[in-house]
């Protein structure tokens, strides 16, 4: 994730969970929106594992 190489080291991130599964599929717990909802955390892992994720806006 380029984020990481470019930002100050005390750079913490806040990220807008897609609106997609807050709005669209409304946080449901149907397959579709767990599926999504993975992908999403798994991009931000990288940044969770380096101590820059702050907060998940919903």
């Amino acid at each position: 994730m380029r984020w990481l190489c470019y930002s100050p080291s005390n750079c913490i991130f806040t990220t807008k969970i897609p609106k997609v599964i807050t709005h669209e599929k409304k946080l449901g717990l149907k397959d579709s929106v767990q599926s999504d909802l993975d992908t999403f955390l798994e991009i931000m892992q990288p940044l969770q594992l380096n101590g820059k994720l702050g907060c998940l806006l919903i």
